[in-house]
C-alpha cells in the first residue's frame, strides 16, 4: 500500500508539473464550477490500523441552474470492500453548489442528499438516507485548478452503527482539450466514534457539455 500511495502522490505531482509548464495551456474555462460536465471516477480508501480496503466507482452529472452562482447534479456510486469486511453498497445522490468568484478564485458551499443500499455477509442488507456538506475553493494555478475542500458526511442516525465523518482533501484538475479534463485527488477521513479512519484517494475523467 505504501507503493500505491507513493504512485498516485507522483501522477498528482507529474500532473500539476505537467500542467504548469505547458507552452499553451487548453483554451477552456479553469475549474468546473458553472460547467455542465460528466464525470467518471474511481477512489480507494486505504483505512488505517485496518489491511481491507474499500474502492468505488462513481458516475456524476452537474449542470448551471443559475448561471455564476448555483449549480446541481446527481451522481451514482458503487463502492466495495474486500477480506473480512467483504461489502458493497450502491448509491444515488443529488446536489446543489453556490458559489461566488472573487478576484479569480471561486469559494463555493455545497449540500448533497442520497439513499444507500448496502448489503454484507456479516451485517445483512441495510439501506439508509446519507446527507452531506462541504465548503472549499477553487483556485486557478496556470493549466490546473486546485481545489481544497472540507466535508462533512452524515446518516440521519445517533447509534452505534451510525456513520459521521469529516473529510479534509485537495483535488488538482486539467483541461486536457476543450472539452475533457483528468483529475486526481487525495484527503483524510476521521470518522467519529471509530477507528475507521482513512486516507481517501480519487483519479477520473471529466467531459464538458
Amino acid at each position: 500500500m505504501t507503493h500505491l500511495k507513493s504512485s498516485l502522490s507522483l501522477a498528482l505531482g507529474l500532473l500539476t508539473v505537467a500542467a504548469l509548464h505547458a507552452q499553451t495551456p487548453p483554451a477552456a474555462p479553469a475549474g468546473f464550477l458553472g460547467q455542465k460536465y460528466t464525470e467518471l471516477g474511481f477512489g480507494l480508501n486505504d483505512r488505517q490500523h485496518d489491511s481491507n480496503h474499500g474502492y468505488g466507482l462513481r458516475a456524476l452529472a452537474n449542470t448551471p441552474i443559475l448561471p455564476g452562482e448555483v449549480d446541481s447534479g446527481g451522481s451514482y456510486t458503487y463502492n466495495w470492500n474486500g477480506g473480512s469486511l467483504r461489502s458493497h453498497s450502491h448509491t444515488l445522490a443529488g446536489y446543489a453548489t453556490a458559489y461566488v468568484p472573487v478576484q479569480g478564485v471561486k469559494p463555493f458551499v455545497n449540500a448533497g442528499l442520497g439513499w444507500r443500499w448496502t448489503s454484507a455477509p456479516f451485517n445483512g442488507t441495510e439501506n439508509r438516507p446519507l446527507w452531506d456538506a462541504s465548503t472549499g475553493v477553487e483556485i486557478p494555478v496556470g493549466g490546473v485548478t486546485l481545489t481544497p475542500r472540507i466535508t462533512y458526511e452524515d446518516d440521519f442516525k445517533r447509534t452505534r452503527k451510525s456513520r459521521q465523518a469529516w473529510v479534509c482533501a485537495v483535488e488538482a484538475s486539467y483541461w486536457v482539450s476543450k472539452e475533457s479534463a483528468v483529475f486526481g485527488s487525495f484527503g483524510k477521513s476521521d470518522v467519529r466514534n471509530s477507528p475507521a479512519d482513512a486516507w481517501v484517494y480519487q483519479i477520473g475523467l471529466r467531459a464538458r457539455l
